[in-house]
């Protein structure tokens, strides 16, 4: 409705009093009440109505407002879907995945962690004993001549490369068939200069171990951050890896190995330490977890805020002026300077030896410090000083895991570690505190008798764990990361770049190396006396047995008959006896064997296959005498 300047109203154009015709308005209504584009105005001017008017009268409004308060206007009512980052799953978000939630940690009074049995201390020292034989002279003599062994070989090759050995074989705290770390070099040069291809020489060094007849599983790794050649060593038993210059390394293993000879109780705990480690599968880079350089690191770590061991790389060496900075050295642009003159440790650090804490309270507070006390959210596990050092001041702030190398301060030992794993790892340390404060069913006591019980009740897997540690890097074949399964050095029949290699994989079900559960013999043999002492199926119609024979069974002689070129006659013969007895032929299984064990036809007779009908005893009773091989010639 429109009002027209003198008064009256107007209406489509129309004054008041003038009527509508009734035709013209039904028009309009079927039209659906739309205006032409041309509209007649009040003065008799046409004026074009438009979306392009409508768009101009709004942008020269001033009085237009936008409402950005409330996020609906924006969105218009919709929400963001929900998707983890952990689980790749829609409907939650991480910090509430089944994924990421850690164990529940049990409360327990601090008598709990005083260890007043002793029976943690037996523990570590049993473990210490049995699973940590010090690395005695001859077995060094051994590492020592098998790496010789393997640098002989290689300089057939590479003339001037030399290899030295460190790693957990030097640095005092090795277990049972420790990995050989080796380090190669090149005489005449003390690192890696522009000339030379890093890459190049891994796949090269590989290449060669690959022919070697005593090594088997060659991997390498030329993309990780130290590019490495894995292998195992069959003769003697161990994996091993071949790094390019690791000379820090080597200083590494050094001053690991000053820290062992501080105190005797850091040696023992190393061992339990490593020894849980492995039980929970989380000790292997190679497949994603923390190297088991890194849980000594984590150690020492804890034992310097405990006091038993100190800083080595904060100390002055002996004779050093006071307030003058400490002394350097350089190898391969860090500082790796630790005091290292352990003998005389007393003179510039008086702590020593005044931790008087037992061996099995220092093994309870190391699992409840990583458990329950030490942020890794925040911090980041290091031992080149005592303050704590934040996640943020390293800029460390996308893994769960973080622990310095105390040399190579940019190298995050824990850098390989995934957000699962990460998980794994924090909630094995959890259940494994809530298990160790629990009391044995039984009263156990430090007597040799019940050493094992005592090692089996506390160090039991399953109790340990939440279940297998996650594979969601590794190669679905062998679980190790850096290579992708149609890669992976492991073979199906233990093959290797066309050679035969020692077949390592162990069958599930009968416990035997060398083949899987889908080929294991045992297991066959096992479903087959199962069937054969399973009843006998119900008895089928004369009708099911006829349809049955002369549609199926027959072809299938036929069949097998053109491809093992001669026929069994005896299992024909049984064959058609069972089916004179009502019996179903392959319920019984005898054409299995048709055609494994063909005999040829007696004096050149053929053989024609007969369909079995319902007639005859007689016919049923000649197919019975060819059964025991009376069937009459001619």
């Amino acid at each position: 409705m429109v009002e027209d300047p003198d008064g009256d109203d107007i209406e489509d154009g129309l004054a008041a009093d003038e009527e509508v015709d009734e035709d013209d308005d039904d028009q309009e209504k079927e039209n659906g009440g739309h205006e032409s584009a041309m509209a007649p105005s009040c003065s008799g001017v046409t004026a074009e109505v438009d979306d392009k008017e409508i768009i101009d009268n709004i942008a020269n409004c001033d009085k237009l407002n936008y409402c950005l308060e409330s996020v609906s206007t924006l969105t218009g009512g919709m929400a963001l879907p929900k998707a983890c980052m952990v689980c790749r799953q829609p409907g939650h978000r991480s910090d509430t995945c089944t994924e990421t939630q850690l164990p529940m940690i049990m409360k327990a009074p601090l008598k709990a962690f005083e260890d007043i049995d002793g029976l943690h201390t037996t523990l570590c020292e049993y473990i210490h004993v049995n699973f940590r034989p010090a690395v005695s002279d001859l077995e060094l003599q051994k590492r020592v001549e098998t790496v010789k062994a393997i640098e002989e070989f290689i300089q057939k090759t590479i003339p001037d490369a030399y290899l030295t050995l460190f790693g957990s074989s030097r640095n005092g705290f090795s277990l049972e068939k420790a990995d050989l770390d080796i380090c190669l070099k090149y005489r005449g040069k003390d690192g890696i200069d522009e000339q030379m291809d890093v890459r190049d020489i891994i796949f090269r060094v590989a290449t060669i171990l690959d022919s070697h007849s005593q090594i088997s599983d060659v991997q390498p790794i030329a993309s990780a951050k130290v590019p490495i050649v894995k292998f195992h060593h069959d003769s003697f038993g161990v994996d091993g890896d071949i790094s390019l210059y690791n000379v820090l390394a080597e200083h590494n293993t050094a001053m690991l190995h000053a820290y062992s000879c501080i105190d005797e109780r850091v040696v023992r705990l190393g061992a339990a330490f490593k020894q849980l480690v492995k039980l929970c599968d989380m000790g292997d880079a190679s497949r994603g977890s923390l190297s088991s350089y890194a849980y000594v690191v984590m150690l020492i770590h804890y034992l310097q805020q405990e006091g038993v061991v100190p800083v080595l790389q904060k100390l002055p060496p002996i004779g050093h002026p006071a307030g003058e900075p400490l002394p350097t050295r350089m190898i391969d642009g860090w500082n790796a300077y630790y005091f290292d003159d352990i003998d005389r440790l007393g003179e510039v650090w008086p702590l020593r030896g005044s931790n008087k804490k037992t061996l099995g309270q220092l093994w309870l507070g190391l699992i409840d410090y990583f458990s329950t006390k030490f942020k890794f959210d925040l911090n980041v596990v290091c031992i080149r000083q005592m303050e704590p050092l934040s996640r943020l001041e390293k800029m460390w702030t996308s893994k769960e895991i973080n622990i310095e190398d105390p040399f190579e301060l940019d190298h995050n030992l824990g850098t390989g570690v995934s957000s699962k794993m990460a998980k794994y790892i924090q909630s094995a340390l959890i259940k494994s505190r809530n298990w160790f404060l629990t009391s044995p069913p039984r009263a156990m006591s430090t007597a040799e008798s019940d050493l094992v019980d005592l090692y089996r009740y506390f160090m039991n897997p399953r109790e340990l764990t939440s279940g297998r540690p996650p594979k969601d890097r590794g190669c679905k074949r062998c679980g190790k990361i850096g290579h992708w399964i149609k890669d992976c050095p492991v073979k199906v029949n233990g093959e290797s770049n066309g050679e035969r290699r020692p077949d390592r994989r162990m069958c599930h079900h009968c416990g035997e190396v060398g083949h899987l559960v889908k080929d294991c013999a045992k297991r066959f043999q096992q479903m087959r006396q199962q069937c054969s002492a399973a009843p006998h199926p119900p008895v089928r119609g004369q009708h099911d047995i006829a349809r049955y024979s002369t549609r199926g069974v027959d072809a299938r002689n036929d069949h097998l008959l053109r491809e093992s070129g001669s026929p069994d006659r005896a299992a024909y013969g049984r064959h058609q006896h069972l089916l004179h007895q009502n019996q179903h032929p392959l319920d019984s299984g005898i054409m299995a064997g048709v055609g494994a064990s063909a005999q040829p036809p007696e004096d050149g007779q053929g053989f024609n296959t007969v369909s079995a009908t319902t007639s005859g005893a007689a016919s049923a009773q000649g197919h019975h005498k060819a059964r025991k091989g009376d069937r009459p010639k001619g």
